[in-house]
């Protein structure tokens, strides 16, 4: 389904090796029709000039200190922390102490223990007049800029996440339905990741929380596909589903503390990663709990009425599938042809 992974051969973790693994795709100067397929396709890929033309005066040329000085008030989630405490912006902890709160051996850190990231979710838990200052700040990438759908939900949906060297998340999936971005403003962060398991049955129906997949606690081990880095001015593209784990590498990192902002976008819908997911999505936290699966399935059964919330039949699957064929195939060969889909879908 990917095409970084056409040859791959999955491995065990401790198998796994960054400098032999695929290649994540990275591209710059991308281009809009470059840009729609890859997100049709569900292709997790790098921007290398993902903040090219953002003037002086944008959020990404901050450093932790500015947010603290600018937005005091400003309350954040603390990961990885008894409780997930929140703590004030202007507190300067956070920027300036690095506090390891857990390790598992089986993060790229190696055992070592690591820094949860401050996350400060302005989309939704700051008042409206924070979140408008903010967003005076905010730049959209350029490859977003001629949707103007795109550039709303960019500019409702940020989040940013602060990190000192030798902080990082472990394996898990995000809730969100849509494509996400991480665009990394300071500091270099690596990345691990693996696309989504298959669920095959409602008994390993799982939400692939944070580091849930690690010792085997899963019916899929974690087997991340490959390594990467995302530097100052990168941004990472990837698509409901995509596991990830994180680390900001005191190799790659002086002392300090390191800025990044995720969001999302909803154009082009990731059409062919629903029609090849569907099923284990709706075996997921992305059909238990989230709202995704019912904008989800049309897209992979060509407009089908089936009711996914019942038990399925096969018999009522192949009724549908001879109804829908009926209504597309025009010239009655018992086949759909590219141009038979497209004058029933795109005309």
């Amino acid at each position: 389904h990917y095409g970084f992974l056409r040859d791959y051969r999955e491995v065990p973790l401790a198998e796994f090796d960054a400098a032999r693994a695929p290649q994540v795709l990275r591209v710059r100067d991308l281009d809009d029709g470059t840009f729609q397929q890859l997100v049709r396709d569900g292709t997790p890929f790098v921007v290398d000039d993902c903040t090219r033309g953002f003037d002086e005066g944008a959020i990404s040329e901050f450093q932790c200190k500015d947010f603290a000085d600018r937005w005091p008030s400003g309350n954040m989630r603390a990961e990885y922390t008894p409780g997930q405490y929140h703590i004030y912006l202007k507190d300067p902890t956070w920027y300036s102490k690095v506090e390891p709160q857990r390790a598992h051996k089986e993060h790229m850190a190696g055992g070592r223990k690591i820094a949860g990231p401050y996350i400060w979710h302005v989309k939704d838990e700051e008042p409206i007049k924070t979140k408008r200052e903010v967003q005076r700040h905010w730049r959209t990438p350029y490859f977003l800029q001629s949707s103007l759908a795109n550039r709303m939900e960019a500019n409702e949906s940020f989040e940013f996440w602060f990190s000192m060297a030798g902080g990082g998340t472990f394996s898990h999936a995000d809730a969100y339905c849509e494509t996400t971005i991480s665009m990394q403003f300071r500091g270099t962060k690596r990345w691990r990741i693996q696309s989504f398991p298959r669920v095959r049955h409602y008994l390993n129906a799982t939400s692939f929380g944070d580091e849930k997949i690690y010792d085997g606690r899963q019916h899929a081990p974690w087997r991340p596909e490959t390594e990467f880095k995302v530097g100052p001015g990168q941004c990472v593209v990837f698509p409901t589903g995509y596991l990830h784990e994180t680390f900001v590498d005191p190799a790659d990192n002086a002392e300090g503390c390191f800025t990044a902002s995720t969001f999302q976008f909803n154009h082009p819908r990731q059409v062919n990663l629903y029609r090849a997911y569907l099923s284990s999505f709706a075996m997921s936290h992305y059909g238990m709990g989230e709202p995704c699966v019912g904008n989800m399935q049309t897209y992979a059964t060509l407009f089908s009425r089936a009711d996914f919330t019942r038990r399925p039949s096969a018999d009522a699957m192949r009724q549908d599938a001879e109804a829908l064929v009926v209504q597309i195939d025009t010239d009655g060969d018992g086949r759909l042809s590219r141009e038979e889909l497209y004058a029933a879908f795109c005309a």
